[in-house]
């Protein structure tokens, strides 16, 4: 039976392994509008990423770090308002900072390091509050120049309110999968296989920004390179 038939499909985890080609167009028929993770990560994937994620409402996981993925960030994305989780490191895609991704109400982690992103980091003058949740920002080995953006550092409100919860530890988790990151802290890169959602992490080294850095009243738990 091909994925396609499954209508039911909601989690969908084929993570290292050795899986290449490219992603075919009818992968946003999976599962309907019940498919809440895709996790393809560490792959051998190439092409583009299909634009085909606008049915997909209740999508809260996408994953694609690690693959050989070429192209821009596909717009479809910002029609998925339950994103939490979009994580599409160590690729080979390009363009400007995907601003739009702000207007996303519920995104707590956007990853795109180690690509071939490029320029300045403009604000959205359409996005009033961008990212209100979030909490993980990679934008690390990337090409992107000028100044920091500090409409996004002054709107990060879920960094700034750090709530260390009780003595049992609670992870950020995408339905039954625990939402793992490497970072990389004064040069040494770290495996965390389940992130703490108290851990802000905010890594922007690699890069060719320029200028002040913003004035920032924030709490973090875990600051990555870039700014510190």
């Amino acid at each position: 039976m091909s994925f396609r038939a499954i209508k039911t499909l909601i989690h969908l985890d084929l993570s290292n392994n050795d899986i290449q080609g490219y992603i075919p167009d009818w992968v946003g028929e999976i599962g309907g509008n019940q498919m809440s993770v895709l996790n393809l990560s560490n792959n051998s994937l190439i092409g583009t990423i299909p634009n085909v994620y606008t049915n997909w409402s209740g999508l809260e996981g996408f994953i694609l770090n690690g693959n050989k993925l070429e192209g821009n960030v596909p717009t479809s994305l910002n029609k998925c308002n339950n994103l939490r989780i979009l994580d599409l490191g160590n690729n080979h895609l390009h363009g400007t900072f995907p601003g739009w991704l702000g207007d996303l109400p519920r995104l707590e982690a956007l990853v795109l390091s180690s690509n071939d992103f490029h320029g300045d980091i403009v604000t959205s003058y359409a996005v009033k509050f961008p990212f209100p949740r979030l909490r993980v920002l990679d934008l690390s080995h990337n090409g992107f120049t000028g100044q920091l953006p500090t409409k996004y550092f002054q709107n990060f409100n879920a960094m700034k309110n750090v709530v260390i919860g009780s003595s049992k530890p609670e992870y950020v988790a995408i339905g039954p999968m625990y939402y793992s990151i490497i970072v990389a802290m004064k040069g040494v890169v770290h495996d965390i296989p389940r992130l703490l959602v108290e851990y802000t992490i905010v890594d922007l080294s690699n890069n060719k920004f320029e200028k002040e850095i913003p004035n920032l009243n924030m709490k973090p738990t875990l600051l990555i390179e870039g700014l510190i």
